[in-house]
């Protein structure tokens, strides 16, 4: 593979992460490449034919800013994309299409595929990775006629079938606790004469039933009071009858 210098690197460096960075396919991005190296050599010439510069030799009458790599770039990837992502035709000739450059230097850009590729699998070593595909940002269905089972998006997909479960469950509402308070009415509560005294809710009802404990708990008190005072009383006495 042929040495480049650092602005060349950068170029190219620039073309590979805006590609991928959009979802480019490998495609585009060798055709970007393609084009730098035919164009400029992978420089950001200030000069050119006629009005041309820039890494792609954009026509400054066309474009305000030829020599911005970046905005160049993305215009190149805009216009790839309008044209169906260079489906059915070579990077070359995507490259041509998007160039328009006359009818007999055409396949100039296809003689540089090799080197463009060769420059692409090194950057993607320095970089970390092939370019992701755009097929595999797009959530396509299996079955579809012309896309293979490779072209599925099995994330979006998988998180599509996740979703259904969680929708229905949140469209049933939780069924309601069997234990649930149901209201008091006419609740009959014991009354000390031992008849029963219907309370109008729960609020009195219980009112009453405290009454009625407490009630019972002073007469149990008074009663037990009332009768331990004499029985030690005449222990006592029984006890001095003993010694007398």
């Amino acid at each position: 593979m042929p040495s480049y210098d650092d602005e060349q690197l950068r170029i190219a460096r620039a073309i590979r992460r805006i590609g991928r960075k959009r979802g480019e396919s490998r495609k585009e991005i060798v055709a970007a490449l393609e084009t730098g190296l035919v164009e400029s050599g992978l420089r950001n010439l200030n000069y050119g034919d006629a009005d041309s510069k820039g890494w792609r030799q954009e026509r400054a009458s066309l474009y305000r800013n030829p020599t911005n790599v970046k905005a160049g770039i993305n215009r190149f990837f805009d216009e790839t994309s309008s044209m169906g992502d260079g489906k059915g035709i070579t990077a070359g000739e995507l490259a041509a299409r998007v160039q328009r450059p006359r009818e007999d230097l055409r396949g100039k850009y296809h003689e540089r595929v090799g080197e463009a590729k060769s420059l692409l699998r090194s950057l993607d070593r320095q970089g970390g990775g092939a370019a992701p595909q755009r097929t595999l940002s797009r959530v396509t269905q299996p079955g579809t006629p012309g896309v293979t089972s490779s072209q599925v998006d099995l994330t979006a997909l998988l998180a599509s079938q996740l979703e259904k479960p969680l929708r229905a469950a949140a469209s049933t509402p939780p069924p309601l606790p069997e234990f649930a308070a149901k209201p008091v009415s006419a609740v009959a509560v014991p009354t000390t004469s031992g008849r029963p005294t219907a309370a109008s809710d729960g609020t009195s009802a219980l009112d009453a039933a405290l009454g009625v404990v407490r009630d019972a708990e002073l007469t149990r008190t008074a009663g037990t009071a009332g009768t331990s005072a004499p029985a030690k009383q005449s222990g006592k006495k029984a006890a001095e009858g003993g010694r007398l």
